[in-house]
């Protein structure tokens, strides 16, 4: 008796597969969240490649701020269960994607299909329910 006490307390409980697969979800939830800050950081830093500053280099940074933002409600939603911030979240990669969609009308550069790649994978990610097993 003792000995099957003992042993059953030193095998580890073996995670439930559908946890398993959600905690794979969350983890490139947060890896393409840190993506988008970063892409976000690196817009910002190309605003010294401009010739001077004006109002277009105004709305150049105020979009790299959206995009870091966008990313930073990305996070919250990795690490959140709310209701709340699940809705704030799709709906914030919706208009991502939406916008850098529309933003292949007057540019059809290499950063605008990295940026519609980053926001589509972060709605599909953002669009799957949290599984409460235990």
């Amino acid at each position: 008796m003792v000995i099957a006490v003992c042993f059953a307390a030193t095998v580890p409980n073996p995670v439930h597969p559908f946890k398993a697969k959600f905690l794979m979800y969350s983890k490139f939830h947060i890896l393409i969240s840190y993506a988008i800050v970063l892409f976000g950081l690196v817009h910002i830093f190309f605003v010294t490649c401009l010739e001077r500053f004006d109002t277009y280099a105004l709305w150049f940074i105020g979009s790299a701020i959206a995009i870091v933002f966008a990313g930073f409600i990305n996070l919250i939603r990795a690490k959140s269960s709310e209701k709340i911030t699940y809705s704030i979240c799709i709906l914030t990669n919706l208009i991502m994607t939406f916008l850098f969609c529309f933003a292949l009308l007057a540019m059809q550069d290499p950063q605008v299909y990295i940026g519609i790649f980053i926001f589509g994978l972060a709605l599909f990610f953002s669009c799957k329910k949290r599984l409460n097993l235990t």
